[in-house]
């Protein structure tokens, strides 16, 4: 079977029209050869795509698994480029944005993270910190260390207080997680919290949902909770090394997710669970 799932909301032409919801999967029942268009809400770029077309094109993720394959479609937009530079630390730091957000330090790129409608804002330097701030519907935020990037995300609360800085960013996710980057005494840590008090009653069937959420926030106590005992993890911190870098992820079915890293497959990963708890785990 081919399967088509957006990132997105879009509308696709062929034949006929189809509108789409994000992470919504839809069997495609018939395939012909011939090009759909796609088209989306909020200024994406328009693209079409052929699904009997080897060349799959970059705005199209294709995963392959078993007899089944799926076609991620990816949002593109058309930013105009701005560069900032300015001096910290005897060290020039360029800031490029656009649908991509680069800094550069001494020539040497230190960050290349995707973005959306952001631009460049000001910077404020405490103790050895740089803190790049960046203006957007969803404003954004960036902490580097001489050459070291200490965090990088979009932000939707700040707290000042003195030249301590608290920024929290919501993830939105199925623990209602949020991750709050502190600068506290010039020092800065970065630690998951959790939004709301609700118990959390899970089902089974949620336990790899939850387990990647988790993987993903930084809640690496959590996900240890998750494992069976027979996997015998001492150290909670090598879960994370045990996935490859991902920001983002779509469960084919249950116990089986794709991992994704700037639209681009990352890898997949299969889970066996048993009583709630995950009993193994393959990457491929």
């Amino acid at each position: 079977m081919k399967y088509l799932i957006s990132k997105f909301h879009c509308v696709v032409y062929g034949e006929e029209k189809y509108e789409l919801f994000p992470n919504v999967k839809y069997t495609v029942e018939r395939c012909d050869n011939e090009p759909i268009l796609v088209v989306g809400f909020n200024s994406e770029i328009p693209f079409a795509i052929n699904l009997n077309d080897e060349c799959i094109k970059q705005q199209v993720t294709k995963v392959c698994r078993g007899r089944d394959t799926y076609y991620f479609l990816n949002a593109q937009y058309c930013m105009p480029t701005s560069i900032s530079n300015f001096k910290y630390a005897n060290q020039q730091i360029n800031v490029s944005v656009s649908t991509e957000l680069i800094i550069n330090v001494d020539g040497e790129t230190i960050l290349s993270k995707k973005v959306t409608n952001i631009t460049y804002s000001h910077y404020e330097v405490i103790g050895d910190n740089c803190i790049i701030y960046f203006e957007g519907i969803r404003k954004f935020v960036c902490i580097i260390k001489e050459k070291q990037v200490l965090f990088s995300n979009y932000y939707d609360e700040i707290n000042v207080d003195g030249e301590d800085r608290y920024f929290m960013h919501r993830c939105c996710d199925s623990l209602d997680h949020g991750i709050v980057c502190a600068i506290q005494d010039k020092k800065v840590d970065n630690y998951p919290i959790y939004l709301d008090d609700n118990e959390l009653n899970m089902k089974e069937k949620f336990t790899c949902s939850v387990f990647l959420d988790c993987v993903r926030a930084g809640n690496l106590k959590y996900c240890k909770s998750l494992l069976d005992d027979d996997l015998s993890i001492q150290d909670e911190k090598k879960i994370k090394d045990f996935f490859p870098k991902f920001d983002d992820f779509y469960l084919l079915n249950e116990n089986e997710a794709v991992l994704f890293e700037k639209d681009t497959l990352a890898g997949i990963c299969e889970f066996e669970v048993k009583n709630s708890k995950i009993i193994n785990i393959i990457n491929s």
